[in-house]
């Protein structure tokens, strides 16, 4: 190849990735303005209903989309033009928001229509989702991956710092129905850029998935059976998984309750919400960070049980803390949610070195199908017993599981056999 061909070539490339960078802006803007608007929904059903079961439902009306339709947004965005789709779900989140902007004009609100349209919003976010990673694995070279990661990993974290405070100043001067519009405006720059960004889809690059196509079309129980045998095999592994599945169920209580517990246990306003959504992102990222900078970590069980034990005190400190002591709350959120990227880190290094790469696949079909149940469950839990024993005792019922069941499956089990694996 001459020099000539190569100049031709770095041309195109360069071209091809100025128009995604574009479409990207739009996507960046757009995501922002959801944030904004999914933070104003949950504090003004807070505030105004002031009932743990309905912060619940909400909870599990955002996250169930993502099990129904989330296969079918990878097949969707594998089939489909791209562009056409974007458009397409974008726009529809747009109008949904519309009209419930009129809907709430002509005295139609009620707590059914918020919930219905946080469902609707979910779905058409389930459903964007992956063709916007689509479209980035088809347009992004090879070599400049990692690049783009950063840079996109980046962005998306000061967005979800960003969102809360946005979110707080603009409830201060606004309600509900004129912070909606803020959708409608992100939206509408974003379908500009999009417009003007002449992107087309590249059939050769469809969208990757943790499974191959010979596990897609297995039936579930037998993904489950043939995961389970491998999990088996791998002494310390199941008892890893174990730890992440019940955490995370033990986690929802707090994940669902904390604008409840903010409003009404601490007469915390939109801007303490704000300040402690910042502060656990800002965490997330400290977290992420460290990972990031030390490339070798010795004791990767003793890591998972200490670090899970240190979320959950931290969890019934914050349950605990004294009235309306915001600040306090704030450095215990940071100290606590600290800890979640670096467990998160842990258990996904300790799956990509444990498992052959043959059986990756079955292994996560697992995990996803375990998760898929705990999740919603402990959010659809979460509100009820909230209602019936108090959310700071839900809370702090819950810490307290999380730690013994972290110190009876790290200390009766195997897990110290995963340190042995190289």
């Amino acid at each position: 190849m001459n020099s000539t061909e190569n100049v031709s070539i770095e041309s195109t490339l360069e071209s091809k990735l100025g128009r995604y960078w574009l479409f990207w802006s739009g996507q960046k803007i757009s995501l922002l303005g959801s944030e904004i608007v999914q933070f104003a929904l949950t504090w003004v059903l807070t505030v105004i209903y002031k009932d743990p079961i309905i912060l619940s439902i909400s909870m599990f009306l955002i996250f169930i989309p993502r099990l129904i339709f989330g296969p079918l947004s990878g097949v969707i965005a594998d089939k489909y033009d791209y562009k056409k789709m974007i458009v397409l779900f974008d726009g529809l989140q747009a109008v949904a928001t519309f009209l419930l902007i009129i809907l709430i004009q002509v005295g139609l609100e009620n707590l059914g229509l918020y919930l219905g349209f946080i469902f609707i919003r979910s779905t058409f976010q389930t459903l964007h989702g992956p063709i916007v990673t689509a479209l980035s694995r088809a347009t992004i070279p090879k070599s400049m991956v990692n690049r783009y990661q950063g840079v996109n990993q980046l962005f998306s974290n000061i967005i979800m710092m960003m969102a809360p405070l946005l979110g707080a100043l603009l409830l201060s001067f606004a309600d509900i129905q004129q912070a909606l519009w803020v959708d409608i405006i992100t939206f509408s720059i974003a379908f500009g850029l999009l417009i003007i960004s002449p992107l087309k889809k590249n059939v050769n690059n469809k969208i990757s998935s943790d499974f191959s196509e010979e596990e897609k079309k297995k039936g579930i129980i037998k993904q489950f059976s043939e995961g389970t045998s491998i999990l088996k095999e791998i002494p310390g592994l199941t008892e890893i998984i174990a730890i992440s599945i019940v955490s995370n169920f033990l986690l929802s209580p707090f994940n669902t309750l904390l604008p409840y517990l903010i409003n009404v246990v601490h007469n915390g306003t939109e801007f303490d919400m704000a300040a402690i959504s910042i502060t656990m992102e800002a965490a997330m990222i400290s977290g992420s960070i460290i990972m990031a900078l030390k490339k070798k970590w010795k004791r990767k069980s003793l890591i998972m049980v200490g670090t899970t034990i240190l979320l959950f005190i931290g969890i019934a400190v914050i349950a605990l803390a004294p009235k309306g002591d915001i600040v306090f709350l704030s450095v215990v959120s940071f100290l606590a949610l600290f800890f979640i990227p670096i467990k998160s880190t842990i258990l996904v290094t300790i799956l990509q070195k444990s498992i052959p790469v043959e059986k990756m696949g079955r292994v996560y079909a697992l995990l996803n199908m375990l998760m898929s149940v705990a999740t919603p469950l402990g959010f659809i839990l979460s509100g009820p017993l909230a209602d019936l024993i108090g959310a700071v005792n839900l809370l702090v019922g819950s810490s307290i599981l999380g730690i013994i069941s972290a110190l009876v499956i790290g200390y009766c089990g195997k897990i110290s056999k995963i340190d042995s694996l190289k």
